[in-house]
């Protein structure tokens, strides 16, 4: 058989998958699930989303579907909530059936799940200082490298330092007072909190260098310290 006899034998083959596709798709989803867009035999509605801007092509889709309607992503079925009222229903009325999560293979590359490869991956230390950065940006206006020694030397010291808070000799001197008057005994049992305020001062101390009060304030610190100047400037008349 050449080769131009094996051309339609395998139009004729795909076109029946395609088919046997469908209509399996028709006979075990069309009734078990909310209404969506027509699935494409073997993408499914792959083709359907924009995932460059998913809020808007779901906010078009549920436009044309409700706030509760289906996908297929190839042979995955997606169910789409929008809404407060929809979410509610889902997550809080049917919690125990909405709970679990289906496996997701591309996050086994990254460490989850019992196939992943290599090192597992901890996402700890990259929230704790996008988390910071965020808090550095409001209260002080600025943003940390994520290499930055200083920034990572805090990171630190808070850790310790909450370590510190849970800490057995701190729990002895909150119970026997007493002992707070052996000298260093506090500064050494709470010395990363201690280092922490300290590095705090610093930034403060730089931060005061470059604030303008003539100028709106910039972040929380300088609304701080507008304040403080408001209050030295207008003492309370005894």
């Amino acid at each position: 058989m050449g080769l131009e006899a094996l051309v339609p034998l395998a139009v004729i083959v795909t076109i029946f998958l395609l088919l046997v596709d469908l209509m399996h798709r028709r006979q075990r989803w069309a009734a078990r699930y909310p209404p969506g867009p027509l699935p494409l035999p073997g993408l499914g509605n792959l083709l359907h989303v924009d995932f460059q801007n998913t809020p808007y092509c779901f906010d078009q889709l549920r436009r044309r579907f409700g706030d509760v309607f289906s996908l297929q992503l190839a042979w995955t079925p997606v169910v789409v909530l929008n809404g407060l009222a929809a979410v509610r229903e889902a997550l809080v009325t049917h919690g125990e059936d909405t709970a679990d999560r289906p496996p997701v293979p591309i996050t086994q590359i990254l460490g989850f799940g019992p196939r992943s490869q290599g090192r597992p991956f901890r996402p700890n230390g990259l929230l704790d200082k996008a988390v910071s950065n965020v808090i550095a940006s409001l209260t002080c206006g600025r943003r940390f490298e994520y290499d930055d020694p200083r920034f990572l030397r805090l990171l630190d010291l808070a850790q310790e330092g909450l370590k510190e808070e849970s800490g057995f000799l701190r729990e002895v001197l909150n119970a026997v007072p007493v002992l707070l008057h052996i000298p260093a005994l506090a500064g050494k049992v709470l010395r990363f909190q201690k280092a922490f305020l300290t590095q705090l001062d610093e930034l403060l101390t730089e931060h005061r260098m470059t604030w303008d009060p003539a100028q709106p304030p910039r972040d929380l610190t300088e609304v701080f310290l507008a304040e403080m100047e408001k209050a030295k400037g207008n003492p309370e008349s005894s």
